[in-house]
């Protein structure tokens, strides 16, 4: 069999593909050598974001929010930061499904603050000692009845979907047929009558 092609590596011929374009004012901010993408749509690799990104120069540093709607680029010149905007800026982006990009000169040190906030892991306190001392510990509050599960409640079936039933005690079973029996020879009585 051929092998598959991993989609991040293999980047479509229509990616670079930026005909789609609409007129969008830009923002009058100060150049700098990072630029702020924004109304980014899926679907698309965070790779092949990069690689579009990667044609106007040097990069640097990059970062995507987790819903990949919004990217932050920093490139090795101011000038490769300008290249990057006038040509993405205004362009629909990926070709024919996404949205038209926003892109902005944006503050390196956004950038610097939102890849350090990814790389620093928030600390999470594993035992009392960990909390500041001057609050006080809380009490512990009663704990109210755990509630049955699902399995000492009920029986259950070894087929999946698991069915979950409830079997009735002996004196329910001998009513229930005593009743379906009652049932089944009135049945029979009122077909008997009408021949």
């Amino acid at each position: 069999p051929p092998k598959r092609s991993h989609p991040e590596r293999s980047l479509p011929a229509d990616l670079f593909d930026l005909s789609d374009r609409t007129p969008m004012p830009a923002d009058h901010k100060e150049p700098t050598n990072t630029i702020c993408v924004q109304e980014l749509q899926r679907p698309y690799h965070t790779a092949q974001l990069q690689a579009l990104l990667d044609t106007h120069g040097g990069v640097v540093q990059f970062w995507i929010n987790s819903i990949k709607s919004m990217a932050y680029c920093q490139y090795s010149t101011t000038q490769g930061a300008s290249a990057a905007l006038r040509r993405l800026h205004g362009v629909r982006w990926p070709p024919k499904v996404g949205k038209y990009l926003r892109v902005n000169f944006a503050n390196p040190a956004v950038l610097h603050r939102k890849l350090q906030a990814e790389s620093e892991p928030t600390p999470l306190p594993t035992d009392g000692l960990s909390q500041p001392a001057a609050q006080p510990q809380p009490q512990p509050q009663p704990q109210p009845p755990t509630q049955p599960t699902l399995e000492e409640v009920f029986s259950k079936t070894k087929a999946k979907p698991r069915l979950y039933y409830h079997i009735n005690p002996p004196a329910v079973v001998d009513r229930n047929r005593k009743f379906a029996l009652s049932v089944l020879q009135n049945a029979g009585k009122a077909r008997g009558s009408t021949s």
